[in-house]
């Protein structure tokens, strides 16, 4: 059987949504990297096709982190261990979606629930909601953010470390006027996990959303954001971090859309990579014909810890209008042999220079995260699936 036909066989249709992703496959098929989208990641190097939900393991510090949490499996809301704050509910979708790629058709044909969580206008929790999936077999989630909230949200994908096993996730953000919105998503993988995730935005007046993601350990992760920012004085930062190392593959796609003038939005997104692992960024920047005075900046940075590592990076910009803000850059190196200098002629020994200098360019990108919360969270997943290997790495 092709990859194709295995992803249809083991799938089951669950409702309007996963029909109409068949079709889309069938007529479509598996991207290959002659697809601009997939351009360095070819989904049949890693997909058998077949879909084996993993058997999770959820530390304890994760249940320990917010008094509020949202616990989902296969069959749906675990109601024995969730907890909402006030303000915030769940309940089943029934909404209808577009499939108009690969990965959202991947995750509409094997959804087997579809949620709506909705927070209430000027709902403003005092501790992060975290949405933890017992089982990889995710829900497709929708968020619906009330005018004039605030809300950080934390989404946990957990390892399975020791089967093959495969994440196709969707997630849907309405972020309405006046609102502020963070959504964190952390992807910690076993080596033979395969995660494939889109998440899609949109904004209205004054709305503020932050996406961060930080990836590690996984076969392959391929994480899309798409977000339209449809009214004025709307912002958007879309931050994240990968950490690789094997022969793992990440890959991460920004489509950010300024539809509307007096819009702004940041992307700061980093990989570090050793070993023979490989990383991919595609950040894309497009500012509509009436969209005046728009400010947008786009920065990917990379370090290279091993010869064998590889990254492709892309920052496009296609602007319609004429009076705007626009930067975009990119850089790929190892550690800095000035900076490793400096901290050698203070006292310190080659490795701890270069511990130093490991931590220090990861953890800027784990500081955008404005949750203290979460970003200490983050940080400890850092260093129990990377720092760790590299520091001992350079102590050999």
């Amino acid at each position: 059987m092709t990859i194709l036909e295995n992803i249809l066989s083991s799938s089951n249709l669950h409702g309007t949504n996963s029909v109409h992703a068949k079709a889309w496959l069938e007529k479509n098929g598996v991207p290959t990297n002659r697809d601009e989208s997939w351009k360095y990641t070819n989904p049949s190097k890693f997909l058998s096709g077949k879909s084996n939900a993993p058997t999770v393991t959820i530390p304890n510090e994760l249940k320990d982190l917010s008094p509020y949490c949202l616990y989902l499996d296969k069959n749906g809301v675990d109601q024995s261990q969730s907890k909402l704050p006030e303000g915030i509910t769940i309940e089943d979708s029934k909404s209808s979606i577009n499939v108009t790629d690969f990965t959202s058709a991947l995750g509409s044909l094997f959804e087997k629930n579809r949620f709506l969580i909705k927070i209430a206008n000027k709902t403003k929790p005092s501790h992060p909601l975290v949405i933890i999936h017992q089982d990889e077999l995710a829900p497709s989630i929708e968020i619906q953010v009330g005018q004039f909230a605030e809300v950080d949200v934390l989404e946990v994908f957990n390892p399975d470390l020791n089967n093959e096993s495969t994440t196709y996730a969707n997630t849907d953000v309405k972020v309405e006027a006046g609102a502020h919105f963070q959504l964190t998503k952390t992807v910690v993988g076993g080596d033979q996990q395969i995660h494939i995730a889109k998440t899609t935005a949109t904004l209205d007046k004054d709305a503020n959303a932050d996406f961060f993601i930080f990836a590690a350990g996984s076969k392959l992760t391929r994480q899309e954001l798409v977000a339209d920012i449809n009214q004025s004085g709307a912002h958007v930062n879309a931050h994240g971090l990968f950490a690789l190392r094997g022969d793992q593959h990440a890959d991460q796609f920004i489509t950010l859309n300024h539809n509307a003038a007096h819009t702004t939005s940041d992307q700061l997104f980093k990989m570090i990579l050793d070993d023979q692992s490989r990383g991919v960024f595609t950040g894309k920047l497009e500012i509509a014909k009436d969209a005046q005075k728009v400010d947008a900046s786009q920065l990917n940075k990379n370090v290279v810890l091993s010869k064998k590592a590889h990254v492709d990076t892309r920052p496009q910009l296609l602007v319609h209008a004429d009076d705007v803000k626009c930067a975009h850059g990119a850089t790929v190196g190892q550690l800095s042999p000035e900076e490793l200098f400096y901290l050698r002629s203070r006292g310190l020994n080659q490795s701890k220079a270069q511990k130093i200098l490991c931590h220090a360019f990861a953890s800027d990108a784990v500081l955008r995260i404005k949750s203290k919360t979460i970003g200490n969270w983050v940080s400890a997943l850092l260093y129990e699936n990377f720092e760790q290997f590299a520091l001992e790495k350079f102590e050999a």
